[in-house]
C-alpha cells in the first residue's frame, strides 16, 4: 500500500512521519511547503499543479497533518477540497482537527461552535470546523479531535508551549496560569501513534483523542517544567470566578483504539 502524510515536516506530522517509516514495509511519502528535507516532496496544497502531483502517487491512505493558524481556512476550501473531490471512494482518509466545541466532556456528536472575530483562534478553529464538513464528503474518512498537543516530538524537539515555557523561566518573572480552567491534552507520540492505529483499522467517522482526565491550565504548565526538568515556582494559579471545563470525552476512543494515552 502506499501512504501519504501531508503536513509531514510539521511537529506532530513529523512524528507519524518518522514513526510509520520505521516500523511499516508500506510505501511512505511525506509533504512539505518550505522545509529542506530533501526526502519530502515540496508540495503547495493551495496549487493545484501540486495537488495533481501528489494525486498521480495514488495513494491508498492519506494523512492530512497541517495546521496554520491564519490561513486554515484556505487550506480547508482550496487544497483539502480539492484533494477530497479528486480521489476514490477507497482511499482512507485521515483528518487532523481541533477540539471544535465548547463545555465539559465534549462528545464526538457535539455541535461546533463557530468562533467570532474577537475569540481565541478564531481562523484556525473556523478552518478546521470547514475542513470537517469538506471531509465528511468522502466514505472513508476518519476526523480525529485531538486535545492540546504536548511533549516532545519524535526528534526531540519541544512544542511551542515548552519553548514558551522554557523562555519564561529564564527571566525570572511569575508566570499565572488559571487553575480552575480545564482542557484536554494528548502527548504528541501517543496521538501519531493513535492515528497510525486508525490507518490501518476500518473505524470511519469521528474520534475525540486525548487524555482522559482534564487538567487545568496551572497543573498543565507546571507538568511542562517538570518535562524540561525546571523549577516550577515560577507558575502560580489565578482563579476565574467559576470553574471552566473544555475538555473531550474519550468513551469512543478508549471502546476503538488499543493505543495508550497517557494522562497528565
Amino acid at each position: 500500500m502506499k501512504l501519504l502524510i501531508i503536513g509531514a515536516s510539521g511537529y506532530l506530522g513529523n512524528t507519524i512521519y518518522k514513526k510509520i517509516s520505521e516500523y511499516s514495509n508500506d510505501d511512505i511519502y511525506g509533504t512539505c511547503n518550505t522545509s529542506t528535507n530533501h526526502e519530502l516532496l515540496q508540495i503547495n496544497v493551495l496549487d493545484k499543479l501540486d495537488i495533481d502531483k501528489i494525486l498521480s502517487l495514488k495513494p491508498d491512505i492519506i494523512i492530512w497533518s497541517i495546521m496554520d493558524t491564519e490561513k486554515e481556512m484556505l487550506l480547508s476550501e482550496i487544497g483539502l477540497n480539492a484533494i477530497v473531490d479528486n480521489i476514490s471512494k477507497d482511499v482512507r482518509f485521515i483528518y487532523v482537527s481541533t477540539t471544535v466545541g465548547k463545555g465539559k466532556d465534549q462528545i464526538e456528536d457535539i455541535i461546533p461552535h463557530k468562533r467570532k472575530s474577537d475569540e481565541y483562534l478564531h481562523k484556525y478553529i473556523n478552518g478546521k470546523i470547514e475542513g470537517e464538513n469538506i471531509v465528511r464528503k468522502h466514505p472513508n474518512h476518519v476526523i480525529v479531535r485531538p486535545g492540546s498537543i504536548y511533549g516532545y516530538d519524535y526528534d526531540g524537539k519541544m512544542d511551542c508551549r515548552m519553548k514558551g515555557l522554557l523562555e519564561i523561566s529564564k527571566i525570572g518573572k511569575k508566570y499565572s496560569r488559571t487553575a480552575n480552567m480545564y482542557a484536554s491534552f494528548v502527548n504528541v507520540e501517543d496521538l501519531a501513534d493513535s492515528i497510525i492505529e486508525l490507518a490501518y483499522n476500518y473505524f470511519t467517522g469521528t474520534i475525540n483523542i486525548s487524555g482522559e482526565k482534564p487538567v487545568s491550565h496551572y497543573i498543565f504548565n507546571k507538568y511542562l517544567a517538570s518535562l524540561m526538568n525546571i523549577d516550577n515556582s515560577f507558575i502560580i494559579p489565578d482563579y476565574k470566578e467559576e470553574a471552566i471545563y473544555h475538555n473531550l470525552s474519550n468513551d469512543r476512543r478508549k471502546l476503538l483504539l488499543n493505543t495508550i494515552i497517557q494522562d497528565i
